[in-house]
């Protein structure tokens, strides 16, 4: 089961890796009063939650590349139906690109250039 069933339309993507390709995290936005007080007890409220999406591909071709790519590139915000580790359930929500990296694994004449450990976080807006 590919744990992200699109991106900003794109439905087909690459599979993350097995291990450690898809790592969902639930991160916390505090209120701006939120730290330390002069006692050390922490203060502040709890905003809202948002996703952050840790993908890795292992092994993958041009054409999975440039899919990634063009759905990663088609606007600076975008919908993801991901897999919801709390739900259990397919989830849509707006999120945006980090940098992608591409590292190129080998440069084959007969069968063109593979691309191993590509990765991108996906942050919720």
């Amino acid at each position: 089961m590919n744990p992200i069933q699109s991106i900003n339309g794109v439905t087909g993507l690459p599979e993350p890796c097995y291990k450690d390709g898809y790592r969902a995290t639930r991160n916390k936005v505090w209120s701006t009063n939120a730290g330390r007080s002069q006692t050390g007890k922490m203060i502040g409220d709890i905003i809202a939650y948002k996703w952050k999406l840790e993908l890795k591909f292992s092994l993958n071709k041009q054409t999975d590349i440039t899919k990634l790519s063009g759905a990663l590139n088609g606007a600076t915000f975008f919908n993801v139906k991901f897999y919801n580790p709390e739900s259990g359930e397919f989830t849509t929500k707006t999120f945006y690109a980090g940098d992608p990296t591409y590292p190129v694994y080998t440069t084959r004449d007969d069968k063109g250039v593979l691309y191993q450990n590509v990765s991108v976080n996906l942050i919720e807006q």
